[in-house]
């Protein structure tokens, strides 16, 4: 959960949340991105000790949910903890 005195440890999950929805809208598959974006924010969870509400919990696992059976065959182009993964080509 964060506030402003910690915002800055959330700012690259708010900003690759921004980068998906983006992609979505510029015509990319949304469930491809989703599901990268639900392994990126557990990655940040886990390196960066974050810690989630319970709402925001709730969320990454329907978001989990929703898209663990999208297939993902494809090679990544930059580490899983890396925001580059969602920026435009």
């Amino acid at each position: 959960m964060y506030n402003e005195l910690n915002i800055n440890k959330y700012k690259t999950i708010r900003d690759a949340a921004g980068l998906v929805m983006r992609k979505s809208e510029k015509g990319d598959h949304p469930l491809a991105y989703t599901s990268k974006l639900v392994m990126y924010i557990q990655s940040q969870i886990a390196f960066k000790h974050l810690s989630l509400t319970n709402q925001q919990q709730k969320i990454l696992k329907e978001l989990q949910k929703r898209s663990q059976y999208v297939n993902l065959n494809y090679v990544y182009t930059s580490p899983l903890n890396d925001i580059k993964q969602f920026k435009q080509e």
